[in-house]
């Protein structure tokens, strides 16, 4: 799947294993670079699922045009399906933007 960001800020963190090791702890660090790995070799957003490892799910609310994959239980990567026949046909979806890196609790 293609990966894109919502800011440069975001694409940096995110691509820059010390930096992240810095702000989230190195569990939090791993587990992000190994579902980033997971993301880019599936075809499309369907692969992850809504059960374990990854509980991808839709949000509600005023987010209700975005999905949330967990890193940990505590910790979510919050994306946005950016093309597809139907952005809730989730087989068609082969781009996301990451929008941000959700601490669940706080």
């Amino acid at each position: 799947m293609e990966i894109t960001y919502e800011n440069e800020h975001l694409e940096k963190l995110i691509n820059n294993y010390g930096e992240l090791k810095k702000k989230y702890g190195e569990e939090i660090a791993y587990k992000l670079q190994k579902r980033l790995v997971e993301i880019d070799s599936a075809p499309n957003l369907n692969v992850m699922k809504s059960g374990p490892p990854h509980f991808r799910h839709k949000l509600k609310g005023n987010r209700n045009s975005q999905y949330a994959i967990d890193i940990t239980r505590k910790y979510k990567l919050i994306i946005i399906p950016m093309d597809g026949d139907d952005k809730e046909a989730l087989s068609t979806v082969t781009r996301i933007k990451i929008i941000e890196i959700s601490n669940h609790y706080e």
